[in-house]
């Protein structure tokens, strides 16, 4: 979906209606049992917050710059052992 938004923001460029884009980047993938769920951008953070257990399971990173939230990334897995 964001890929089709910036389609559209480049055809609306060609087309000389310069606008600015700004959806928030996000992409969902799954792979197997392990689910990866991103939402947002950062370069750089002042802290990140990791909620959950990596093995096996869910966690969930949130990174921000001055309380704003930049980036939330999320992984899950179930555990088939």
């Amino acid at each position: 979906m964001v890929a089709e938004r910036q389609g559209q923001a480049a055809a609306l460029t060609m087309l000389g209606r310069r606008e600015k884009f700004t959806a928030v980047p996000f992409f969902w993938s799954q792979h197997y049992d392990v689910q990866i769920n991103y939402v947002g951008h950062a370069e750089k953070w002042d802290e990140l917050v990791v909620e959950g257990d990596m093995q096996p399971g869910t966690v969930s990173c949130v990174s921000n710059t001055t309380g704003a939230c930049l980036l939330s990334p999320r992984y899950s897995a179930t555990s088939k052992a």
